[in-house]
């Protein structure tokens, strides 16, 4: 990820600083470049920008992505008093995008067969669910709505399968298994599982989307709820991220040894998916 840090020069208009720049604002580029930690970058070409980090009077006030501001993610106000806050901030994005790119762009597992669909219950408490299509304008569900994800493990064996939720705020929260349950990931081969019901929440238009990691069923359950975003600096010595999948989100997410890139057979072992919504405020 990409960061350019910009500030108004005397036309009021914003400009690139440089992390040579002999400022105060330079010394404050170069301590931000050393906790990066691998998960973003100082630049200097707006072009390839992902996202503004703006200054104004000497403090960081906002964080605008590259792409403009939109309706559903907008300009992200930033309260760090000081770098180490800033970097930390800095790094929940940057693992979040890891995170969806990862899931959205791994190839499908040739021997993990995986749907998962968003089933929404109308009215809330109905028995029978519908599945929400993805049409030309996304999914999209309201506050109120009563959903659950239905997991179709088509595959000749059993796999253990985790949903995390990313909003727009970067947050990464575990859906299912829940941390902290004995809840059983676990999905026989040839089986459909619905997860338990959860209901929809939003005062504004907001941009959701759900990361799916399935995993071949071995001796121990493996899950992938450490990767929520409050313990991401705590989680190296789990299990599940020894797997396959484990290594390559390890390296990803977390910084560090790059992996150079998985055999067919690991490929095999692993699925990923994404799914995405756009919550809106009851009518």
């Amino acid at each position: 990820m990409t960061v350019v840090i910009q500030e108004k020069n005397k036309d009021g208009e914003w400009a690139a600083l440089s992390p040579d720049t002999k400022s105060e604002a330079g010394e404050f580029i170069q301590s931000l470049t050393v906790h990066a930690k691998g998960l973003y970058t100082i630049g200097t070409d707006s072009v390839k920008a992902d996202w503004f980090l703006q200054i104004e009077g000497g403090k960081v006030t906002s964080l605008v992505p590259a792409s403009g501001y939109s309706e559903v993610y907008g300009t992200q106000s930033i309260n760090a008093p000081d770098v180490q806050t800033l970097a930390k901030d800095l790094g929940r994005i940057a693992r979040a995008r890891q995170l969806l790119q990862i899931a959205g762009t791994s190839p499908r597992g040739g021997g993990l067969k995986l749907d998962v669909e968003v089933v929404r219950f109308d009215p809330p408490g109905s028995k029978e669910g519908k599945v929400v299509p993805y049409d030309s304008g996304g999914r999209n569900l309201k506050a109120g709505d009563e959903i659950a994800f239905r997991i179709v493990n088509d595959s000749n064996l059993s796999i253990d399968v985790t949903l995390l939720h990313v909003d727009d705020r970067f947050a990464i929260t575990p859906v299912f298994p829940e941390p902290g349950t004995v809840d059983d990931n676990r999905i026989p081969a040839k089986e459909t599982f619905v997860t338990p019901r959860l209901t929809v929440s939003s005062e504004k238009p907001i941009q959701e989307q759900l990361v799916v990691l399935a995993v071949r069923s071995t001796r121990e359950r493996q899950d992938f709820t450490c990767l929520e975003q409050s313990s991401l600096e705590t989680t190296r010595s789990v299990p599940a991220l020894q797997s396959p999948l484990g290594k390559l989100l390890s390296s990803r997410i977390y910084g560090g040894e790059s992996t150079r890139g998985l055999q067919r057979a690991e490929t095999g072992s692993y699925a990923t998916r994404l799914l995405t919504w756009t919550a809106h405020p009851a009518k």
